[in-house]
């Protein structure tokens, strides 16, 4: 569980109480609302001062930004080195946890191209892998499908899913709707106008 309590956010000028509860959260509304603010606070790349509330978090958590920045000059194969290599794992596990969730979904490719030579949607492929391949309790997912077709969403969604059903969680914001169960839906416009929880659909 993610529990928020009675969190400022300056920048909207709003205080948010609520509970994440465990499995796929997707969080929506209009761009510009302050979700991203929100997401900042959760994955502590925010800290609110003692008097504006607090967040509290049951398990380790990653959090994928909307933006991102890579060296060019890395091959792909050497950035998912050197990520794993931050997590403490080896490229081998990067592997296994593609035949696990979804062999189809292959990077061999790419794997020697240099990633400042890779399409827009190659490297947000690569980003949300490269992330979703480091094992957490609850992943914190900001677009994580923007630039890419239809075909890798849907593969990228039953990642998802089958990574909840091994107990992995999820808070994620997207255009759209999610092809995906169980989905819990929150409406960001109507959490921050309530002090309690405001969940418009269970799916």
């Amino acid at each position: 569980m993610i529990q928020i309590k009675k969190l400022y956010i300056k920048e909207i000028d709003e205080v948010i109480d609520y509970e994440f509860h465990k499995g796929i959260n997707y969080l929506k509304g209009k761009n510009g609302s302050g979700k991203t603010l929100l997401l900042d606070y959760i994955s502590k790349l925010r800290i609110p001062s003692k008097q504006n509330g607090n967040v509290e978090i049951s398990g380790s958590v990653i959090y994928m930004r909307q933006n991102f920045t890579f060296y060019n000059r890395l091959t792909v194969f050497e950035y998912i080195k050197f990520i794993q290599k931050l997590n403490g794992s080896t490229v081998e596990s990067f592997y296994e946890f593609l035949k696990r969730y979804r062999s189809e979904l292959s990077i061999s490719a790419i794997k020697n191209k240099k990633i400042g030579l890779l399409s827009g949607g190659e490297r947000r492929l690569l980003y949300v892998l490269s992330i979703l391949s480091l094992k957490r309790s609850w992943y914190i997912l900001d677009e994580p499908f923007s630039n890419l077709d239809s075909e890798k969403v849907e593969q990228l969604l039953r990642i998802i899913e089958k990574m909840n059903s091994d107990e992995a969680n999820f808070i994620i914001t997207a255009h759209g709707s999610l092809n995906i169960k169980p989905l819990t839906i929150i409406d960001f416009d109507e959490l921050i106008m309530n002090d309690t929880n405001t969940v418009i659909n269970h799916e």
